[in-house]
């Protein structure tokens, strides 16, 4: 089965410090034979053409199996980047970025990150996630 006789207790730490934002992460495998949670811990996540500091966060949970988790992890924030409504801007020219449009980014590209899973391209990442193991 997917679980261990002990649980793997050793925790696997990292901490950050940036745009005056400290972060840390902690994961410890558990029951489970395999870590198959992932996360972002990002105190500086740059968003193209915005001067303001940004961070971004997020906890992935396998489910069962890693593949889905680190895939989401490392493509999320490129998803959330390319999003057009992160790059409006007011009449002056300026780049707005208000709570609607992070709430329509962040929606947007889990969705469209949740299509590509699903396509063909997708299957076979996570597929060959999966035979290379953890």
């Amino acid at each position: 089965g997917p679980y261990r006789n002990k649980p793997a207790t050793k925790k696997y730490e990292h901490y950050e410090f940036k745009n005056n934002t400290t972060a840390g992460s902690s994961c410890m495998q558990g029951w489970r034979k395999t870590m198959e949670d992932a996360e972002i811990t990002m105190p500086h996540f740059v968003i193209p053409n915005h001067d303001k500091p940004h961070s971004l966060f997020a906890v992935f949970d396998g489910h069962g199996g890693h593949a889905v988790a680190r895939l989401c992890a490392k493509l999320l924030p490129d998803y959330i980047r390319k999003q057009p409504c992160l790059q409006l801007v007011d009449k002056t020219g300026k780049q707005q970025l208000t709570q609607e449009n992070v709430q329509e980014a962040l929606t947007t590209a889990f969705v469209e990150l949740d299509r590509w899973l699903n396509s063909v391209e997708g299957r076979g990442e996570v597929r060959k996630l999966c035979e290379e193991g953890n």
